[in-house]
């Protein structure tokens, strides 16, 4: 009985390790690099590198962006499609907000819609920039 009560905690204990261990690799990194200004959710993001990480274990899309090791932003997506895991993840900019992030290797986009008084201004206008960026995922 003894042996079985071990067996039973050791067992126990393995299939922890393997959970947490699969989550861990089930996360997403990145980086990419704004050419310009650019909206993302609340924030203006400044020109330049960044990075990021996507815990594929939260529901919610939680996307945590840095530049350099400092975190500069936390969002969450307002809808997640799935769109398969070939061909390369790419961040789709309009009028210099974020819009979409697909990320390749986690088969997801993210979409990421104008705040109501944005989206109020823009009623009735054509988009007028577009801008697709390769975004680099691990």
């Amino acid at each position: 009985m003894n042996w079985n009560r071990k067996s039973l905690l050791l067992l126990g204990a393995a299939a922890v390790c393997f959970t947490t261990g699969s989550l861990r690799a089930a996360d997403v990194a990145g980086s990419f690099t704004l050419p310009s200004q650019t909206n993302w959710g609340l924030a203006a993001l400044s020109p330049g590198q960044y990075t990021f990480t996507l815990n594929r274990s939260a529901i919610d899309g939680r996307i945590i962006v840095y530049k350099g090791t400092k975190p500069v932003l936390m969002v969450l997506s307002q809808g997640v499609a799935e769109s398969g895991t070939s061909g390369e993840s790419s961040m789709k900019i309009v009028n210099g907000r974020v819009r979409y992030l697909r990320l390749a290797p986690a088969g997801l986009t993210f979409s990421y819609a104008p705040h109501k008084k944005e989206a109020q201004l823009m009623a009735g206008r054509p988009a007028q920039r577009e801008t697709s960026l390769l975004v680099a995922t691990k």
